[in-house]
Order: structure tokens, then C-alpha cells, then sequence
């Protein structure tokens, strides 16, 4: 991330968001892992809620790309 350009207030907020991306993706292996090993699968609403929430994580993340910078006079 160090080679990217991003604002010096930004740059901790990406950092966290890495952080927890990298957390999150360790407890859905955990998840998968003891669905498989009990086999007991997730329940259809739960896994449509998270679906959901990642959706709006990926809506927030477009429009932040989609911001474009403003020249100011």
C-alpha cells in the first residue's frame, strides 16, 4: 500500500479496513471449516444477510473510486 497514492488521512483508514478484511476472511474459513467438519451447513437467511452486507461494503468501496477530485480555485 506504501507505493500507492493515498491522502495521509486516508491511509489509516485503508490500513484497519486491510486489517479487518484479513480477520474476517479467517473467521469465514472458520465458519466453512465447522460447517464441513459437523455437517451442518449455514442457514439460508444467515448467509443472505451477510451477502447482503458485503454488497454494501462493495457500494461504499465503488463509490469511493468513483469519487473524482474537484480543482479547486
Amino acid at each position: 500500500m506504501d507505493r500507492i497514492n493515498i491522502s495521509p488521512k486516508q491511509k489509516p483508514v485503508l490500513e484497519n479496513f486491510s486489517r479487518l478484511l484479513d480477520r474476517t476472511k479467517s473467521v469465514a474459513s472458520a465458519i466453512s471449516d465447522n460447517a464441513i467438519e459437523d455437517q451442518d451447513p449455514l442457514p439460508r437467511e444467515l448467509l443472505q444477510s451477510y451477502v447482503t452486507e458485503l454488497y454494501l461494503i462493495k457500494a461504499a468501496l465503488e463509490t469511493a473510486f468513483e469519487v473524482h477530485a474537484v480543482e479547486k480555485i
